[in-house]
């Protein structure tokens, strides 16, 4: 009796001394499409991973980590990206999984170029790394590449500003105007990758606070040469 007393002691304070161990992390996605694509390709990734508290997306093309189980990316050039998966478990474990994701060069005949209703280029410049930056004017609707379309303000001739690559690709076009007739006349590229437009505006402009003195007035705005950010006027 007194065996089985102490028998069932100590499986009394195996159950109550019982802590659950906190499973390791194991990094796994997959993404689509799998068999690669043609240069701007849009890619969808899905984790799978499991035992995962927080997930981090590395694309491999110097763009911020993003979180998130599913996510979509972006790829504007020719290349073979290495994209990685970072999962933290909650037990403060860390996991990696690097694919690669192949990106084919376009066609440049599918790519290059500006088309639409009504527009013309007035300055052409390119840099060391052979990016390619174009003023002009443009009216109506207006594609650069094969994907990016712009519409002008109230049908008015506005001014644009965009860069392709030296594969062909559109990378950011920047495009604004007034109600009225505007105009981007010259380019030049600066330091720290600035790109600097000039012209001329009739009215207040679309996507800033700039409001012309007189009826047209001339200006000189500076953009971010990598992303196209709206310019310091």
């Amino acid at each position: 009796m007194k065996k089985a007393f102490t028998y069932f002691l100590l499986i009394s304070v195996a159950v109550a001394c019982h802590v659950d161990i906190p499973q390791k992390p194991l990094s796994l996605f997959r993404f689509t499409p799998e068999n690669g694509c043609k240069a701007p390709c849009t890619v969808t990734f899905t984790s799978q991973s499991e035992n995962a508290a927080s997930l981090l997306w590395d694309f491999g093309d110097e763009t911020e980590l993003v979180s998130g189980d599913s996510v979509t990316h972006e790829f504007l050039s020719e290349k073979i990206y290495q994209v990685k998966l970072i999962v933290r478990g909650i037990d403060g474990g860390s996991s990696g999984n690097t694919q690669a994701v192949k990106v084919d060069r376009a066609d440049p005949k599918e790519t290059f170029g500006i088309s639409g209703d009504n527009n013309f280029p007035t300055d052409i410049v390119s840099d060391a790394n052979g990016n390619i930056y174009i003023s002009g004017t443009g009216k109506g609707t207006i594609q650069f590449g094969t994907g990016k379309v712009y519409h002008s303000v109230g049908g008015s001739d506005d001014f644009f500003v965009a860069k392709f690559n030296s594969s062909g690709q559109c990378q950011w076009v920047y495009m604004d105007g007034s109600t009225g007739d505007d105009h981007a006349n010259a380019l030049a590229l600066g330091n720290n990758n600035d790109v600097y437009v000039t012209g001329f505006i009739s009215g207040s402009v679309n996507k800033s606070d700039v409001v012309p003195k007189g009826k047209i007035d001339g200006f000189v705005a500076r953009l971010n040469g990598l992303t196209g950010a709206p310019p310091m006027v």
